[in-house]
């Protein structure tokens, strides 16, 4: 049987970009903006 190497070389996958946050999202939280509020009213 061949030898094998016991340390392996790890690589770590690239993180997705975070996502900025709306500026209604910033103004209002992020609990409120979830449930449809906006800054405008929608008609």
């Amino acid at each position: 049987m061949s030898a094998t190497p016991t340390d392996a070389e790890v690589i770590d996958f690239p993180k997705p970009a975070a996502k900025k946050p709306s500026s209604t999202e910033r103004i209002w939280g992020k609990a409120v903006y979830g449930h449809g509020y906006a800054g405008i009213p929608s008609i």
